[in-house]
């Protein structure tokens, strides 16, 4: 982590009579990334959506094709853990909205949706090697780590 970046944050001190700890941005940042590995690990990928939105950025707005990338992956882990309904509700309340935007999109979902008639067919044997997972988590970490301080601070950090 780069000792470059100065600053603290304004509402994030901790005092305790007359010791007092100012959180460094990259600290906290790397605290993040480790919570985010943890939901990589346990694969829970809307939890990692709510994580990368915690600091109330549009991060998602500017990046939908990474968006849909967690949530299908998402649908995808719970076909594999066989919890159907988890995976029908997900592609009705967010899945679906996010592909109905763009038709690529809509192409990919349906490609995850034949997870749940042939989960072992080879048509769809590239969506569940674990390569996926792979590369999902070191997009996931390199957005936490190159946009941390913008996703979770914007300009609060103060000089």
């Amino acid at each position: 982590m780069s000792s470059s970046r100065k600053g603290s944050l304004k509402n994030d001190e901790i005092q305790n009579d007359d010791v007092e700890i100012e959180l460094n941005a990259d600290v906290i940042i790397y605290i993040i990334s480790i919570v985010a590995r943890h939901h990589i690990e346990n694969c829970e990928f809307t939890e990692i959506i709510k994580l990368i939105n915690l600091g109330g950025s549009n991060y998602f707005d500017r990046n939908p094709s990474f968006l849909f990338r967690l949530l299908e992956q998402q649908f995808i882990e719970y076909v594999r853990a066989e919890k159907i309904k988890e995976a029908l509700e997900l592609s009705y309340k967010e899945l679906s909205h996010v592909a109905e935007k763009n038709i690529e999109f809509f192409k990919k979902m349906e490609k995850s949706f034949m997870l749940l008639i042939f989960p072992t067919d080879s048509i769809c044997s590239e969506l569940l090697d674990t390569s996926r997972l792979q590369n999902i988590a070191e997009e996931i970490n390199a957005t936490i780590l190159t946009h941390g301080i913008d996703l979770y601070f914007g300009n609060k950090l103060k000089d």
